[in-house]
């Protein structure tokens, strides 16, 4: 479970990014996250994963108070954590399967089961048949589904995907939310999506919270319409 209890964040010159957010989200969840830019759904994604810290209040996972952690436990809670990024930020010197695999180099796991979960992240983005690919010579949309079989890989309990949509082709896009649903429903991870993209917020017809200005200006299901 994630929960933001009053939380406030404001930059050293003076701007209020969140201003006395409460939010809880549910293991298992699918939620939206959407707002324009300067509404603060960045800064809140950056204090979920420790990029910054809270000017006050509180933010809960899984029982752990963020605030509480130490330097040398960060990398360790972060562990539970798979990003997707706009811009992919894959290895373009590692190929598909190296992309994914370093992930779980980072952690130390064994040579066994990397090389069983690493096959099975890729079946579940449909890119096995590119494993000895360089990202380069795939596409787009294939990349972003590289992107989130190494975020994946790990087996995380929250996924992050901050505007997974925003450099593929539209035709694509659908297709990479299906995805990310897919992971949500057939594996119970809790998926978090940020995202301007109003017309798959109403498509799917999942939780949207909307940002403004730092507050919470709406929370229900079923899109923003």
């Amino acid at each position: 479970m994630i929960e933001f209890r009053n939380v406030k964040k404001v930059y050293p010159n003076g701007t209020v990014a969140l201003d006395g957010i409460d939010l809880k989200i549910d293991d298992g969840e699918f939620v939206f996250i959407v707002g324009g830019n300067g509404s603060g759904k960045t800064t809140l994604t950056r204090l979920l994963i420790k990029e910054e810290e809270i000017t006050s209040g509180e933010i809960v996972v899984n029982g752990q108070s963020l605030s509480k952690l130490r330097s040398g436990q960060v990398p360790y809670y972060r562990r539970g954590l798979g990003m997707v990024f706009q811009d992919f930020k894959l290895l373009e010197q590692k190929t598909v399967y190296e992309n994914v695999a370093f992930a779980m180099d980072v952690i130390g796991k064994s040579p066994k089961t990397k090389k069983l979960n690493v096959k099975t992240a890729l079946e579940l983005v449909k890119l096995v048949d590119k494993w000895q690919c360089m990202p380069h010579e795939i596409s787009g949309g294939e990349q972003q589904r590289l992107a989130i079989a190494r975020a994946f890989v790990n087996e995380p309990s929250l996924i992050i995907a901050d505007e997974p949509t925003g450099n593929i082709d539209p035709e694509m896009s659908r297709g990479i939310m299906e995805l990310l649903i897919k992971i949500n429903q057939q594996f119970d991870r809790t998926i978090i999506v940020i995202t301007h993209e109003e017309k798959f917020v109403n498509y799917f017809k999942k939780r949207v919270i909307r940002i403004d200005d730092g507050k919470i200006i709406s929370d229900k299901v079923g899109g923003m319409m």
